[in-house]
Protein backbone atom coordinates (compact mmCIF):
# COMPACT_ATOMS: atom_id res chain seq x y z
CA UNK A 1 0.00 0.00 0.00
CA UNK A 2 1.42 3.36 -1.01
CA UNK A 3 1.73 6.46 1.15
CA UNK A 4 -1.37 8.66 0.80
CA UNK A 5 -0.79 11.73 -1.32
CA UNK A 6 -2.11 13.96 1.43
CA UNK A 7 0.67 12.77 3.71
CA UNK A 8 3.27 13.29 1.01
CA UNK A 9 2.09 16.86 0.61
CA UNK A 10 1.60 17.54 4.32
CA UNK A 11 5.09 16.55 5.50
CA UNK A 12 7.07 19.07 3.43
CA UNK A 13 4.37 21.68 4.01
CA UNK A 14 4.64 21.35 7.79
CA UNK A 15 8.42 21.34 7.54
CA UNK A 16 8.27 24.57 5.54
CA UNK A 17 5.96 26.12 8.12
CA UNK A 18 8.41 25.21 10.89
CA UNK A 19 11.33 26.72 8.98
CA UNK A 20 9.27 29.84 8.30
CA UNK A 21 8.45 30.04 12.00
CA UNK A 22 12.14 30.03 12.89
CA UNK A 23 12.94 32.58 10.20
CA UNK A 24 10.14 34.82 11.41
CA UNK A 25 11.43 34.47 14.96
CA UNK A 26 14.90 35.60 13.95
CA UNK A 27 13.51 38.52 11.94
CA UNK A 28 11.42 39.58 14.91
CA UNK A 29 14.51 39.50 17.11
CA UNK A 30 16.32 41.74 14.61
CA UNK A 31 13.40 44.14 14.12
CA UNK A 32 12.79 44.59 17.84
CA UNK A 33 16.46 45.21 18.51
CA UNK A 34 16.79 47.63 15.56
CA UNK A 35 13.74 49.66 16.59
CA UNK A 36 14.82 49.86 20.20
CA UNK A 37 11.82 48.11 21.72
CA UNK A 38 12.34 46.38 25.04
CA UNK A 39 13.40 42.79 24.45
CA UNK A 40 10.90 41.64 27.06
CA UNK A 41 8.28 42.16 24.33
CA UNK A 42 9.89 39.55 22.13
CA UNK A 43 7.78 36.49 21.36
CA UNK A 44 9.38 33.11 20.74
CA UNK A 45 7.31 30.11 19.57
CA UNK A 46 6.43 27.81 22.45
CA UNK A 47 8.89 24.89 22.50
CA UNK A 48 6.13 22.38 23.24
CA UNK A 49 3.98 23.68 20.39
CA UNK A 50 6.86 23.81 17.93
CA UNK A 51 7.47 20.07 18.36
CA UNK A 52 4.05 19.36 16.80
CA UNK A 53 4.93 21.28 13.64
CA UNK A 54 8.14 19.45 12.70
CA UNK A 55 6.59 16.47 10.89
CA UNK A 56 9.02 14.04 12.53
CA UNK A 57 11.99 16.26 11.63
CA UNK A 58 12.59 17.69 15.10
CA UNK A 59 16.34 17.01 15.01
CA UNK A 60 16.68 18.83 11.68
CA UNK A 61 14.79 21.85 13.02
CA UNK A 62 16.92 21.68 16.18
CA UNK A 63 20.09 21.89 14.07
CA UNK A 64 18.78 24.96 12.24
CA UNK A 65 17.63 26.64 15.44
CA UNK A 66 21.00 25.89 17.05
CA UNK A 67 22.74 27.76 14.23
CA UNK A 68 20.44 30.72 14.89
CA UNK A 69 21.14 30.44 18.62
CA UNK A 70 24.89 30.69 18.00
CA UNK A 71 24.28 33.66 15.70
CA UNK A 72 22.16 35.36 18.37
CA UNK A 73 24.82 34.75 21.05
CA UNK A 74 27.54 36.09 18.76
CA UNK A 75 25.59 39.28 18.10
CA UNK A 76 24.97 39.80 21.81
CA UNK A 77 28.65 39.35 22.61
CA UNK A 78 29.36 42.27 20.25
CA UNK A 79 26.47 44.31 21.64
CA UNK A 80 27.66 46.77 24.35
CA UNK A 81 24.57 45.98 26.46
CA UNK A 82 25.07 42.19 26.30
CA UNK A 83 21.63 41.33 27.61
CA UNK A 84 21.41 37.74 26.27
CA UNK A 85 17.71 37.92 27.14
CA UNK A 86 16.68 34.99 24.97
CA UNK A 87 19.75 32.77 25.07
CA UNK A 88 18.45 30.38 27.72
CA UNK A 89 15.03 30.12 26.03
CA UNK A 90 16.60 29.37 22.65
CA UNK A 91 18.86 26.66 24.08
CA UNK A 92 15.95 25.03 25.90
CA UNK A 93 13.95 25.11 22.70
CA UNK A 94 16.76 23.35 20.82
CA UNK A 95 17.06 20.49 23.32
CA UNK A 96 13.30 20.21 23.57
CA UNK A 97 13.27 19.51 19.84
CA UNK A 98 16.22 17.11 20.10
CA UNK A 99 16.75 15.76 23.66
CA UNK A 100 19.90 13.90 22.52
CA UNK A 101 21.66 16.94 21.02
CA UNK A 102 24.84 16.57 23.07
CA UNK A 103 26.56 19.62 21.58
CA UNK A 104 23.64 21.92 22.39
CA UNK A 105 23.71 20.89 26.04
CA UNK A 106 27.51 21.14 26.40
CA UNK A 107 28.05 24.32 24.40
CA UNK A 108 24.80 25.87 25.59
CA UNK A 109 25.86 25.31 29.17
CA UNK A 110 29.26 26.81 28.39
CA UNK A 111 27.66 29.92 26.85
CA UNK A 112 25.31 30.40 29.78
CA UNK A 113 28.12 29.95 32.32
CA UNK A 114 30.25 32.38 30.31
CA UNK A 115 27.70 35.16 30.80
CA UNK A 116 27.34 34.38 34.51
CA UNK A 117 23.98 32.59 34.23
CA UNK A 118 25.17 29.70 36.39
CA UNK A 119 21.73 28.46 37.42
CA UNK A 120 20.55 28.30 33.81
CA UNK A 121 23.83 26.62 32.80
CA UNK A 122 23.53 23.96 35.49
CA UNK A 123 19.88 23.40 34.62
CA UNK A 124 20.62 22.70 30.95
CA UNK A 125 23.73 20.60 31.74
CA UNK A 126 21.94 18.48 34.34
CA UNK A 127 19.11 17.99 31.87
CA UNK A 128 21.69 16.90 29.31
CA UNK A 129 23.25 14.35 31.68
CA UNK A 130 19.84 12.81 32.32
CA UNK A 131 19.29 12.17 28.62
CA UNK A 132 22.96 11.60 27.73
CA UNK A 133 24.46 10.02 30.89
CA UNK A 134 27.60 8.84 29.08
CA UNK A 135 28.50 12.22 27.60
CA UNK A 136 32.06 13.31 28.36
CA UNK A 137 31.46 16.77 26.86
CA UNK A 138 28.50 17.54 29.14
CA UNK A 139 30.22 16.19 32.26
CA UNK A 140 33.30 18.27 31.44
CA UNK A 141 31.25 21.47 31.15
CA UNK A 142 29.51 20.72 34.46
CA UNK A 143 32.94 20.37 36.02
CA UNK A 144 34.03 23.68 34.49
CA UNK A 145 31.06 25.57 35.94
CA UNK A 146 31.97 24.57 39.48
CA UNK A 147 35.73 25.03 39.05
CA UNK A 148 35.58 28.43 37.32
CA UNK A 149 32.40 30.02 38.65
CA UNK A 150 31.61 28.38 42.00
CA UNK A 151 34.92 27.33 43.51
CA UNK A 152 34.37 29.38 46.68
CA UNK A 153 31.08 27.70 47.62
CA UNK A 154 30.95 25.22 50.49
CA UNK A 155 29.41 22.41 48.42
CA UNK A 156 31.83 22.79 45.50
CA UNK A 157 34.55 20.29 46.57
CA UNK A 158 32.13 17.37 46.80
CA UNK A 159 30.47 18.29 43.50
CA UNK A 160 33.83 18.69 41.75
CA UNK A 161 34.87 15.29 43.10
CA UNK A 162 31.62 13.79 41.79
CA UNK A 163 31.97 15.24 38.29
CA UNK A 164 35.69 14.42 38.12
CA UNK A 165 34.76 10.77 38.68
CA UNK A 166 32.25 10.96 35.83
CA UNK A 167 34.78 12.71 33.56
CA UNK A 168 37.38 10.05 34.41
CA UNK A 169 34.97 7.30 33.38
CA UNK A 170 34.07 9.02 30.10
CA UNK A 171 37.36 10.71 29.11
CA UNK A 172 38.47 10.13 25.48
CA UNK A 173 42.02 9.02 26.39
CA UNK A 174 43.62 7.02 29.19
CA UNK A 175 45.86 9.97 30.09
CA UNK A 176 42.86 12.24 30.71
CA UNK A 177 41.06 9.46 32.58
CA UNK A 178 43.97 8.88 34.96
CA UNK A 179 44.44 12.63 35.47
CA UNK A 180 40.79 13.18 36.41
CA UNK A 181 40.75 10.08 38.58
CA UNK A 182 43.80 11.20 40.55
CA UNK A 183 42.28 14.66 41.05
CA UNK A 184 38.99 13.15 42.20
CA UNK A 185 40.68 10.79 44.63
CA UNK A 186 42.80 13.63 46.06
CA UNK A 187 39.73 15.82 46.57
CA UNK A 188 37.73 12.97 48.11
CA UNK A 189 40.56 12.14 50.52
CA UNK A 190 41.10 15.78 51.46
CA UNK A 191 37.41 16.46 52.07
CA UNK A 192 36.28 12.91 53.03
CA UNK A 193 33.72 12.85 50.21
CA UNK A 194 33.55 9.17 49.22
CA UNK A 195 30.53 8.50 51.45
CA UNK A 196 28.73 11.54 50.05
CA UNK A 197 29.31 10.43 46.44
CA UNK A 198 28.10 6.92 47.21
CA UNK A 199 24.93 8.27 48.82
CA UNK A 200 24.35 10.48 45.79
CA UNK A 201 24.66 7.53 43.42
CA UNK A 202 22.41 5.36 45.61
CA UNK A 203 19.76 8.08 45.48
CA UNK A 204 19.91 8.07 41.65
CA UNK A 205 19.55 4.28 41.61
CA UNK A 206 16.51 4.38 43.88
CA UNK A 207 14.74 7.46 42.55
CA UNK A 208 15.74 8.24 38.95
CA UNK A 209 13.14 7.79 36.22
CA UNK A 210 15.88 7.18 33.64
CA UNK A 211 16.99 3.58 33.07
CA UNK A 212 20.25 4.86 31.58
CA UNK A 213 20.97 7.07 34.59
CA UNK A 214 20.24 4.23 37.02
CA UNK A 215 22.47 1.81 35.12
CA UNK A 216 25.28 4.35 34.95
CA UNK A 217 24.94 5.09 38.68
CA UNK A 218 25.04 1.36 39.49
CA UNK A 219 28.24 0.96 37.48
CA UNK A 220 29.89 3.94 39.18
CA UNK A 221 28.76 2.90 42.65
CA UNK A 222 30.27 -0.56 42.17
CA UNK A 223 33.55 1.02 41.06
CA UNK A 224 33.60 3.31 44.11
CA UNK A 225 32.90 0.42 46.48
CA UNK A 226 35.74 -1.61 44.96
CA UNK A 227 38.14 1.35 45.06
CA UNK A 228 37.24 1.89 48.71
CA UNK A 229 37.95 -1.77 49.42
CA UNK A 230 41.30 -1.54 47.62
CA UNK A 231 42.19 1.44 49.81
CA UNK A 232 41.26 -0.48 52.96
CA UNK A 233 43.37 -3.46 51.88
CA UNK A 234 46.26 -1.09 51.18
CA UNK A 235 46.01 0.22 54.74
CA UNK A 236 46.01 -3.31 56.15
CA UNK A 237 49.03 -4.23 54.02
CA UNK A 238 50.92 -1.15 55.19
CA UNK A 239 50.24 -2.03 58.83
CA UNK A 240 51.24 -5.65 58.23
CA UNK A 241 54.51 -4.64 56.56
CA UNK A 242 55.35 -2.24 59.39
CA UNK A 243 54.68 -4.84 62.08
CA UNK A 244 56.28 -7.84 60.37
CA UNK A 245 59.01 -6.08 58.43
CA UNK A 246 57.98 -8.05 55.34
CA UNK A 247 55.86 -7.21 52.33
CA UNK A 248 52.97 -9.60 51.76
CA UNK A 249 53.09 -11.50 48.47
CA UNK A 250 49.44 -12.58 48.66
CA UNK A 251 46.29 -11.58 50.50
CA UNK A 252 46.14 -14.96 52.21
CA UNK A 253 49.09 -13.89 54.32
CA UNK A 254 47.23 -10.88 55.66
CA UNK A 255 43.52 -11.44 56.01
CA UNK A 256 41.69 -13.80 58.23
CA UNK A 257 39.17 -15.87 56.32
CA UNK A 258 36.15 -13.82 57.45
CA UNK A 259 37.62 -10.48 56.43
CA UNK A 260 38.71 -11.80 53.05
CA UNK A 261 35.27 -13.22 52.34
CA UNK A 262 33.65 -9.92 53.34
CA UNK A 263 35.69 -8.10 50.71
CA UNK A 264 35.68 -10.67 47.91
CA UNK A 265 32.62 -12.82 48.47
CA UNK A 266 30.44 -10.83 46.04
CA UNK A 267 31.06 -12.07 42.49
CA UNK A 268 30.23 -8.60 41.11
CA UNK A 269 33.34 -7.31 42.87
CA UNK A 270 35.71 -9.50 40.87
CA UNK A 271 38.95 -10.66 42.48
CA UNK A 272 41.34 -8.72 44.69
CA UNK A 273 45.03 -9.61 44.49
CA UNK A 274 48.56 -8.28 44.92
CA UNK A 275 50.37 -7.77 41.61
CA UNK A 276 54.09 -8.49 41.03
CA UNK A 277 54.92 -4.88 41.89
CA UNK A 278 53.28 -5.21 45.31
CA UNK A 279 50.20 -3.09 44.55
CA UNK A 280 46.66 -4.18 45.45
CA UNK A 281 44.55 -4.68 42.33
CA UNK A 282 41.03 -5.75 41.44
CA UNK A 283 39.95 -7.49 38.24
CA UNK A 284 36.80 -5.38 37.80
CA UNK A 285 38.82 -2.15 37.90
CA UNK A 286 41.52 -3.56 35.61
CA UNK A 287 39.01 -4.98 33.12
CA UNK A 288 37.18 -1.64 32.97
CA UNK A 289 40.45 0.19 32.37
CA UNK A 290 41.44 -2.33 29.70
CA UNK A 291 38.15 -1.85 27.82
CA UNK A 292 38.59 1.92 27.91
CA UNK A 293 42.22 1.82 26.78
CA UNK A 294 41.38 -0.56 23.91
CA UNK A 295 38.51 1.64 22.77
CA UNK A 296 40.68 4.76 22.50
CA UNK A 297 43.69 2.78 21.24
CA UNK A 298 41.79 1.19 18.35
CA UNK A 299 40.09 4.49 17.50
CA UNK A 300 43.53 6.10 17.18
CA UNK A 301 44.71 3.31 14.88
CA UNK A 302 41.64 3.85 12.69
CA UNK A 303 42.58 7.54 12.42
CA UNK A 304 46.10 6.47 11.43
CA UNK A 305 44.55 4.31 8.70
CA UNK A 306 42.36 7.17 7.49
CA UNK A 307 45.42 9.44 7.19
CA UNK A 308 47.92 6.92 5.78
CA UNK A 309 45.64 4.63 3.79
CA UNK A 310 46.93 1.59 5.72
CA UNK A 311 47.28 0.22 9.23
CA UNK A 312 50.59 0.73 11.06
CA UNK A 313 53.02 -2.17 10.68
CA UNK A 314 53.56 -2.25 14.43
CA UNK A 315 52.56 -0.47 17.62
CA UNK A 316 56.01 1.09 17.61
CA UNK A 317 55.25 2.74 14.28
CA UNK A 318 51.92 3.98 15.66
CA UNK A 319 53.73 5.35 18.72
CA UNK A 320 56.33 7.18 16.61
CA UNK A 321 53.70 8.61 14.25
CA UNK A 322 51.61 9.95 17.15
CA UNK A 323 54.63 11.04 19.21
CA UNK A 324 53.25 9.22 22.24
CA UNK A 325 54.08 6.17 24.30
CA UNK A 326 52.26 2.88 23.88
CA UNK A 327 49.65 2.71 26.67
CA UNK A 328 50.66 0.48 29.54
CA UNK A 329 48.63 -2.73 29.87
CA UNK A 330 46.48 -2.58 33.03
CA UNK A 331 47.58 -6.07 34.06
CA UNK A 332 51.21 -5.99 35.20
CA UNK A 333 53.44 -8.19 33.06
CA UNK A 334 50.97 -8.49 30.17
CA UNK A 335 51.39 -6.94 26.72
CA UNK A 336 49.02 -5.83 23.97
CA UNK A 337 48.54 -8.12 20.98
CA UNK A 338 48.39 -6.27 17.65
CA UNK A 339 47.30 -7.61 14.25
CA UNK A 340 48.63 -5.35 11.43
CA UNK A 341 46.28 -7.04 8.93
CA UNK A 342 43.12 -5.91 10.72
CA UNK A 343 44.53 -2.98 12.70
CA UNK A 344 43.08 -4.40 15.90
CA UNK A 345 44.70 -4.32 19.32
CA UNK A 346 43.69 -7.00 21.81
Amino acid sequence: MGIPKKRLIAAPLIFAVAIASLTATQKRIDVIKDTGFDEDLLFLPNEHLLTHFTAGLSSVIADLLWVRTIDYASKEFHNPERKFTWLSDLIHMVVRLDPYFEGAYANGGMLLAGIGADEDALDILHQGMRTNPRSYAISFELLQVFILNRREREETPRLIGHYLQIAADLAPTEEYSQYYLELAENIERKHDLTSYTMRRLQDIIENSDSDLSRKFAEERLLILIIRKNVGEIDSVLAAYSEESGNKASSLDEVFEAGVLVALTGNSDHGRYFIDPEGAVQNTVLLDARQVKVLRTFNASIRRFSDDQGRFPDSLEEWSKQNDTQIPKHPYSGEAWLYDPETGKVH
